[in-house]
């Protein structure tokens, strides 16, 4: 008959099978009964902790790797599991410590040198990082990891042709791995290649539209500045314009300041929000046309925002020639505008960034290249929109109120003057959001479905690249 030893010992080695065949549960209970039978076990205290780590159970294995570490100084491995169950915490710092531990033992540990740096990274040093990335790369060549996150703080440094090529590399070792031609991609746009960019982009995403194909891209003759003398001409007779916003309860005096922008400039301003939010507003907005919105996305995401196809909806009603969208929070800058968008949206889409400033006293800012902030458009085109779930104040309506007219092959016109200025705040998108309007909007383009959380960050940077690469650029003089 065994004796306890052997029996532990049995008990021991079923556990690891277990965890091998990726049972973490029954592992950790195996394990548990090891450490209980024998409190000095100190292998079968560091299985413990990589099972709780498994299971997400930081806390866990933060006590048990600990408790290695104290007892076993000098054993790297352990040292390196802490490091990692400490930035799964976030806890940055104790991790780097971990890491920095593991290399003082054992200096040749690829995976600390890359998890050093993936920690400094994250913190912000990214030329610590890129020591980090390099030293991993000097021990492991083929590491594609240490070469993605390379190019990636090589890129956010400006060094698009070094981190291009580590991209490149990475491509070269896991063809198979898409993110790597998102990566690639992008870096390719920033660094001027912006046909080869996209191309990679598309292929990462795995998009095939014939609309796509269909786009022509605008001319250097198409790209104009428009001189006052021109707009003085046509300010002599100008049409009724109407934009149309949604109002929040919230940030009052920034979002009157901001409609008062508009009427200063002479367009007609409606909000369409809930019969709730109405009346919470209309006292503190009493010169403004308030809609009733028949529906709103309250029972889906949590708060009444207004769809998309309701304000189209709204514009058939309108007399207006050339409508428009604005958030609310926009402030029109440029006495200008009017006049121009009278000539330029008329048959066809006009849109624009904003530039982000930290208050309305300066006019020095950020341009927000990553999403759209107006749009003036002819009323002709309101057909061209296919039945959708899209809502302002919710992710990705932007890139859906340009993208369609634009596959439709109506003009689109992008204004690169910092007409619309914005007073920066916090933002927070609510993911699951985001995730389901993605996946709308992906199908659009034809874009295959349950891409990753990651791929699909990629394919908002297509779309943005996209809508650059076939806009018209209208500047102002």
């Amino acid at each position: 008959m065994p004796d306890s030893n052997t029996r532990l010992l049995e008990k021991k080695n079923r556990a690891l099978q277990l965890l091998q065949e990726g049972r973490q549960q029954e592992a950790r209970s195996l394990f548990q009964e090891v450490c209980k039978a024998d409190g000095n076990d100190t292998g079968a205290r560091y299985m413990l902790a990589v099972a709780d780590a498994q299971l997400g159970d930081y806390g866990a294995a933060e006590t048990g790797m600990r408790q290695v570490t104290k007892a076993m100084p000098e054993m790297a491995d352990a040292h390196f599991m802490l490091g990692q169950v400490l930035q799964g915490q976030q806890k940055l710092d104790e991790a780097a410590k971990s890491y920095r531990k593991v290399l003082s033992i054992q200096p040749g540990k690829p995976e600390a040198h890359y998890s050093l740096g993936c920690v400094l990274q994250s913190q912000g040093d990214r030329n610590g990082a890129l020591r980090c990335y390099r030293q991993t790369l000097q021990i492991k060549p083929d590491h594609v990891d240490a070469l993605t996150n390379q190019g990636g703080a090589l890129q956010a440094l400006g060094k698009l042709d070094a981190a291009v090529a580590s991209y490149q590399k990475a491509l070269a070792l896991r063809p198979d791995l898409d993110y790597l031609r998102g990566a690639l991609g992008v870096a390719l746009v920033q660094q001027g290649n912006q046909e080869t960019g996209l191309d990679m982009l598309q292929q990462g995403l795995h998009i095939n539209s014939s609309r796509i194909s269909a786009l022509q891209v605008p001319t250097p003759q198409d790209h104009r500045t428009i001189e006052p003398g021109n707009l003085a001409k046509a300010a002599q007779s100008l049409p009724d314009i109407t934009i149309a916003t949604t109002i929040a309860p919230k940030n009052i005096d920034n979002q009157r300041e901001a409609i008062n922008s508009w009427k200063r400039l002479g367009f007609n301003v409606v909000s369409i929000n809930s019969a709730q939010e109405i009346e919470q507003l209309q006292s503190s907005f009493h010169d403004i046309n308030f809609i009733i919105a028949d529906r709103d996305a309250k029972a889906r995401c949590g708060k009444p925002y207004i769809y998309f196809d309701d304000f189209l909806a709204y514009f058939r009603t309108t007399d207006s020639r050339i409508c428009s969208i604005i958030n609310s929070d926009i402030h029109l800058t440029d006495e200008r505008l009017k006049t121009l968008v009278s000539t330029e949206a008329e048959d066809a889409f006009l849109f624009g960034c904003r530039l982000d400033v930290s208050s309305l006293a300066t006019t020095q800012g950020t341009v927000f290249r990553d999403g759209f902030d107006y749009f003036f458009f002819d009323i002709k085109y309101l057909d061209v929109y296919p039945e959708n779930e899209f809502c302002l104040g919710l992710p990705w309506w932007d890139y859906w109120a340009v993208l369609v007219p634009m596959l439709s092959q109506v003009p689109v016109k992008k204004l690169t003057a910092p007409v619309a200025h914005h007073i920066t705040h916090p933002i927070n998108w609510d993911e699951d959001n985001w995730k389901l309007l993605s996946l709308k909007i992906g199908e659009y383009i034809g874009m295959p479905e349950q891409p990753t959380i990651q791929m699909l960050g990629y394919c908002a940077r297509y779309i943005v690249f996209l809508i650059d690469k076939y806009s018209e650029k209208i500047a102002l003089a």
